[in-house]
């Protein structure tokens, strides 16, 4: 200390280049000899304010290409970096495109240069000249990282962990030319001070970089909209909205107005809004982070006893006498003086001098006021602040007569209101302002209530009331909020509450679920389109899907979706029905209302029918005369075809005298339906045995036959014969179900007809099913023989939802009966999304606080999800560490809370990670762990001040298993974290052969650091193994004997290709030779799989398996030596 009594202690702070909430360095004068600690006046705290940048964040676009060129996917950063940025992506083995044979598959990385904002990944695809649609593939982003230099030619780069934001990229193949929309996103192009990043002052300008790709083939008008969070305009952009793009880039600017008004950060946001001639990219908007440059002024202690200067301007002198906790004249002044070339720092200053009474030479500086000190004071936690309000509360109670500052705003809430009402608030003003003052206001709202109110308010007096008006809906929806919000501007400023928020109940009834019932139209013939009307009551919010069964009496063909989306009151749904030429009685078709969810099905009105005619004349048929046919002993029936002479006038009768025959053997023998065609011989009974009948034609002029019309003509016999022993039963069908499957597949049923029929049979089939799976069938099947095929496909969605089925009903129709035990079968349908779970959001605090963590699932699971995590710290706070589960519900989020402990102990700054662990029913996404800062609270005593630190415990963890080729990330921990920057030995070793490799040292700068190792892609066929990362002894550190090694498991993706050869042909009688090839040769014995077929007739028999365990093996196939002659084969 000089004998001045003041010097300056300067403290260096690091630039990590992360981004991080604000942070603040205390000074504390410790006792000793020599001086007394001012109780009062011991410390001081500053604050540093950070300047990292957001992190970093990738986004892919889909893509569209003709098969044989380049599927071209657009990967854009959500800034830009002073750095490489890498990121990883790989084709994912779904859709309905193949990989080699659609198009090549790929794994790899995309590195963007230092300013770079977008790449393109291409995919080859494969022109195979076989028509067969579009097809589509998918590419999903699995990391992103920013790859920092080391400091030293000997050092490891650092990677800096990004997020992905737009994951996956549909790639759509098309067999016919199509033409590629020009995909349009948008990023942050220049920060704060020039720099690289997405930070800028207010009054400073916002770039903003347009990407568009492919480039436009003609210029392209985008729609730009801008918003505001927070009160940085008037916003000026340059060009004016809408923006012409003619390339690939695009810039534009967005101007914000610098304002002398303390208020949060915020932020200025572009969007891409939808237009004609593009489409709105993966990174549909950009913005910039809003720092308010005014209200940031640190100051310095008066001595008591200073009389303040004249106030500036018309104020009076005033004496004062200043506590001695008060700021200086003379120190303020040095302060403003350290950096005269910072016009924001100077005009800081000159606001704290001129509200100390000195002329700083600009009459319009404002003075700061007791109420901004105050906030200061509140918000950066600095002495410095205290001793200005010292001053300036001395200033207010000594001299009465000098006039008060601006006014201080706040506002306050009144009661609560329900949806239609208007909402009232209190705005205070402290003082009462002298003249009117406009205050701009903002409105927001938590629901949908419509709430609207003015922009701006006048205030007079004391207090002003602010109304905000809501709308009174129909719709039943949850409680909310309105929330007013007050902005700076001139003449005042804002204090604390800035918002206030009035509650507003919604005052509609719960809506009910919809009961949809189903009515029938008119009927049709077949051929046509039977119509149906579905009634939904009430009518649903939201579409929801209903789920129909279609059947017939008859065979019609009917055939009809197995869902519908209703949307409204009423829905139509149709049947369509085949046009054949077979004559058959009329019909019907039926529509039948099925369980899902969203909805319940009418109890009366869950079916309904549509008449089916047949339109088909009766073919002419019977037996000719003479014939014979078989008949019954009782009430036979015999179609007789009329013969071509029996027209005009006249009757069919029997014969009678020598032409009666066996007339006698029958009793009520009669002729009947007499037609053009045919007419029927019947009778009630009749004896056994093969009975004659005389028929003839007795022409007549009249009515009744004369002697005069002539005697019958044409006599003709019909033979009749008792019914064959050996007549066909009819065929019941019954059905059984195949194996389960995953949505998306199609479910397998057989069909067994017993006795198999002679003729073909058409089966009525419906469909159901337990879920959404989108399940669809046909309503009929034909049946041949004894068994049959029948499948229901079923749709693969993106929804997390349980496990369901399908079941194929046998329904009532001609040629067949169903089988009482076994007529329907249900095949399970397994659901196969899992919802990836990330967790985000780390919030850190002060020791004795909570940090918490954000659990997210996507999607949403269908029911609560248990998830496997493991809590560790690093610090001694007195955190719950070690393994737990954690429930996340089906929102899909879920804040996961951990407590510390405040004890009096100064220690370092610690922290505490949550990592997210696999389990069932979920998968880990590449967010899978987190970690949040623990700030001790403690001063420290003078003797550990003069204690070394201690010597950081490092230990390792590993991470989720890979697949060879990909990469282990494992986690060191140094507890406590190192005061200065560490090097770590590092030793690699691996159960396998992956061609593991990892750097050999790695730089531990705080409580955590990633390390990898890399693996190698081989076309082997081995065993899956493992690679470990073991700490190494080294300077400045100690390993954890517990946790110095950690094993990432490595999966080997390597199948072997079998072939097979043929030997030298043989005679029957023989063994063939077949030689069984394996490329490459297994890792262990497996068992393929091999049917045996012949042409010709030689007996053929062989083994169904064969055990491959080296690179080959023999098959044989055995053969019947007879004695037919036949052609070889």
């Amino acid at each position: 200390m000089p004998i001045s009594g003041e010097t300056t202690v300067t403290v260096p702070t690091r630039d990590d280049g992360r981004d991080e909430p604000d942070g603040s360095v205390t000074l504390t004068v410790l006792a000793d000899d020599g001086y007394n600690v001012d109780p009062t006046m011991g410390s001081g705290t500053a604050t540093v304010r950070d300047n990292g940048l957001p992190t970093i964040t990738a986004s892919i676009a889909d893509a569209t290409a003709r098969e044989g060129n380049d599927l071209e996917f657009v990967v854009t950063l959500s800034r830009t970096s002073a750095y490489p940025v890498e990121v990883y992506y790989a084709t994912m083995p779904i859709g309905t495109a193949q990989a080699f044979s659609d198009y090549t598959s790929a794994s790899s990385i995309v590195t963007f240069n230092a300013g770079d904002t977008w790449k393109l990944v291409r995919i080859p695809t494969r022109s195979d000249g076989v028509s067969e649609g579009t097809e589509e593939m998918f590419v999903d982003l699995s990391g992103v990282a920013e790859v920092i230099p080391p400091a030293s030619r000997l050092g490891q780069p650092e990677y800096r962990n990004g997020k992905i934001g737009r994951q996956r990229g549909k790639g759509t193949i098309s067999d016919s030319a199509v033409t590629r929309p020009t995909v349009v996103s948008i990023v942050s192009r220049v920060g704060l001070q020039g720099q690289l990043g997405a930070r800028t002052l207010e009054g400073e300008t916002a770039q903003f970089h347009i990407v568009a790709y492919p480039a436009p083939s003609s210029p392209i008008t985008v729609n730009i909209g801008v918003t505001e969070d927070g009160s940085w305009g008037p916003l000026t952009t340059v060009p004016t909205p809408p923006v012409t793009v003619s390339g690939s880039t695009t810039h534009f600017q967005i101007i914000s107005t610098d304002d002398s008004t303390a208020e949060p950060s915020g932020r200025i946001t572009a969007t891409v809004e939808a237009g004609t001639g593009y489409v709105v990219g993966p990174q549909p908007s950009a913005y910039f982070e809003m720092w308010d440059d005014d209200n940031y002024v640190p100051t310095l202690p008066l001595r008591q006893g200073q009389q303040a200067p004249p106030q500036q301007q018309q104020q009076p002198s005033c004496t004062v006498q200043f506590p001695a906790n008060a700021a200086t004249v003379a120190e303020v002044t040095g302060w403003r003086d350290e950096h005269p070339g910072n016009a924001v720092h100077v005009a800081r200053w000159n606001r704290v001098l001129v509200a100390l009474g000195v002329d700083v030479g600009d009459p319009n500086v404002t003075p700061i006021t007791l109420a901004e000190s105050r906030a200061n004071e509140n918000v950066h936690s600095s002495h410095r602040w205290g001793r200005v309000t010292a001053a300036l509360e001395a200033i207010a109670a000594q001299c009465p007569d000098v006039p008060a500052g601006q006014p201080e705003l706040s506002i306050a809430a009144g009661s609560g209101i329900t949806e239609g009402g208007t909402a009232s608030f209190t705005i205070t003003a402290s003082p009462a302002p002298a003249s009117p003052i406009t205050v701009h206001m903002g409105v927001g709202e938590s629901g949908d209530f419509g709430a609207v109110g003015a922009g701006t308010v006048q205030v007079s007096g004391a207090t002003t009331t602010y109304t905000i008006t809501t709308l009174d809906d129909t719709t039943d929806e949850p409680d909310g909020t309105v929330t007013a919000v007050l902005h700076g501007g001139d003449g005042y400023t804002v204090g604390s509450p800035s918002s206030a928020s009035v509650a507003v109940a919604d005052n509609d009834a719960p809506g009910t679920t919809p009961e949809v019932s189903i009515t029938g139209g008119s009927g049709i013939t077949e051929g046509g389109t039977a119509t149906f009307t579905i009634t939904a009551s009430p009518a649903p919010t939201g579409p929801i899907t209903v789920n129909i069964g279609v059947s017939e009496s008859g065979s019609f063909g009917a055939a009809g979706a197995a869902t519908v989306v209703v949307s409204g009151a009423t829905t139509s749904y149709t049947i369509a029905t085949t046009d054949d030429s077979a004559d058959e009685a009329d019909g019907s078709v039926t529509a039948t209302l099925q369980s899902g969810q969203g909805y319940t099905v009418s109890s009366s009105q869950g079916s309904a029918s549509v008449a089916v005619a047949d339109n088909d004349a009766a073919a002419t048929s019977g037996v000719s005369l003479p014939g014979t046919a078989e008949a019954p002993l009782s009430n036979g029936v015999v179609t007789v075809a009329r013969p071509s002479g029996w027209t005009g006038s006249g009757r069919i009768q029997f014969g009678g005298g020598s032409k009666a025959r066996d007339k006698s053997s029958f009793t009520t023998l009669q002729i009947a339906n007499v037609n053009d065609d045919t007419f029927e011989v019947t009778w009630a009974s009749r004896t056994a045995g093969t009975q004659q009948l005389t028929l003839e034609w007795q022409p007549m002029a009249g009515d009744t036959w004369q002697p005069s019309d002539g005697g019958a003509q044409d006599p003709r016999v019909l033979t009749i014969e008792d019914p064959s022993s050996t007549a066909t039963p009819t065929p019941e069908v019954s059905i059984t179900a195949g194996s389960g499957i995953t949505e998306g597949g199609t479910a397998s049923f057989t069909i067994t007809a017993s006795p198999a029929p002679a003729d073909p049979i058409t089966v009525n089939v419906g469909v159901s099913q337990s879920g959404d799976f989108g399940a669809s069938g046909a309503a009929t099947v034909q049946v041949s023989g004894a068994t049959t095929s029948y499948t229901i496909a079923t749709t693969d969605d993106g929804n997390d939802e349980a496990d369901g089925s399908v079941t194929a009903t046998l329904q009532s129709g001609n040629g067949y009966t169903v089988s009482s035990s076994n007529g329907a079968a249900t095949v399970a349908v397994a659901d196969n999304d899992v919802p990836e779970v990330n967790v985000t959001g780390a919030a850190g605090g002060t020791e004795g606080g909570n940090v918490t963590f954000t659990l997210t699932a996507n999607p949403a699971p269908a029911s609560s999800l248990p998830v496997n995590v493991t809590i560790t710290a690093s610090g001694d706070y007195g955190v719950s560490t070690g393994s737990r589960v954690e429930t996340i519900p089906t929102g899909g989020s879920l804040t996961v809370t951990i407590a510390t402990t405040d004890d009096n102990v100064d220690e370092p700054d610690g922290s505490v990670t949550l990592t997210l662990n696999g389990g069932q029913g979920y998968t880990v996404g590449s967010l899978s762990t987190e970690t949040a800062q623990v700030l001790d609270n403690d001063e420290p005593t003078q003797q550990q001040q003069q204690q070394p630190p201690p010597t950081p415990e490092v230990s390792i963890t590993g991470g989720s298993g890979i697949t060879e080729g990909g990469t282990a990330t494992f986690t060191i921990t140094a507890s406590p974290s190192p005061t200065s920057p560490i090097t770590v030995n590092v030793g690699v070793s691996q159960s396998g052969d992956f061609g593991a490799s990892g750097a050999a040292t790695v730089v531990v700068s705080g409580a955590t650091a990633s390390y990898t190792i890399s693996t190698t892609d081989d076309s082997a066929d081995e065993a899956d193994g493992s690679v470990t990362a073991t700490l190494q002894s080294g300077q400045g550190y100690t390993v954890s004997s517990s946790q110095g090694a950690a094993t990432v498991n490595v999966a080997d993706n390597d199948v072997p290709e079998v072939s097979i050869a043929p030997g030298g042909g043989i005679t029957e009688g023989g063994t063939a030779t077949f030689t069984i090839t394996a490329s490459p040769a297994p890792a262990g014995p497996i068992t393929v799989n091999v049917g045996v077929s012949q042409s010709g007739d030689f007996g053929a028999s062989g083994a169904s398996t064969v055990t491959l365990s080296g690179t080959s093996a023999s098959y044989t196939i055995s053969t019947t030596d007879d004695t037919a002659d036949e052609a070889d084969g």
